[in-house]
């Protein structure tokens, strides 16, 4: 029995949560098109066989221009440390940013495997995506690997295993073979609404988010 922690990272809102809902095959991560909604350090966890796989979907990494928005960019680095395999996810369908450089800084800085993810092939050309390749390396540098899938519709995603088995490195399992996340039901925010609605409130100067069972 074996197991590898993989962290899925990368600016806010490409897809890491929904990569990470679709590789479960539960909703363990909020999704919305608004930046900032995944607080917290998530644990998707899939057992295939005798191997288990714990993603961590973690906030986006950005600059920070709030409090909060610090604390959640410096949830996403420590868990960079503590992996060992860093999932860098990008959207195919938009030029690599100064956001994605950011990004690719922070991981550059610690010892641990990395792999490039393209997001959204399914709006993309085979040659286009072949130029995306070639745009992440010229801007990003080398990759052990580069993955491309669609995280929203699942296509590719299979991929994601087929990588991550040649990083197995603990030789136990860390979670019983029911669990598919750490989260307590009462903090799983794509659970029943019945159980927990999740509210977060945008203001000018501050972003306050609280739970109401």
């Amino acid at each position: 029995m074996k197991s590898v922690f993989i962290t899925i990272v990368g600016r806010p809102n490409v897809g890491k949560s929904t990569l990470t809902n679709k590789l479960v095959n539960e909703k363990v991560a909020i999704v919305s098109d608004k930046a900032g909604t995944t607080r917290d350090q998530i644990k998707g966890i899939v057992n295939i066989n005798e191997n288990q796989f714990i993603f961590v979907d973690t906030p986006g990494i950005h600059k920070p221009k709030h409090l909060l928005g610090e604390h959640m960019t410096n949830i996403a680095i420590e868990a960079l440390e503590n992996v060992d395999l860093i999932m860098f996810m990008l959207d195919g369908t938009k030029e690599i940013s100064t956001g994605d450089m950011f990004v690719n800084e922070h991981i550059r800085a610690v010892n641990t495997p990395i792999v490039a993810i393209i997001n959204k092939i399914d709006k993309m050309t085979d040659a286009e995506i072949e130029e995306k390749k070639v745009e992440i390396r010229e801007k990003l540098g080398d990759f052990d690997e580069i993955i491309t899938l669609t995280a929203e519709y699942g296509i590719g995603v299979h991929k994601i295993f087929d990588v991550a088995e040649n990083y197995l490195s603990n030789d136990m399992w860390f979670y019983p073979e029911d669990y598919y996340t750490d989260l307590p039901v009462n903090k799983n925010c794509g659970g029943n609404n019945k159980r927990k609605k999740f509210f977060i409130i945008q203001k000018t100067k501050f972003r306050i988010a609280w739970q109401l069972k």
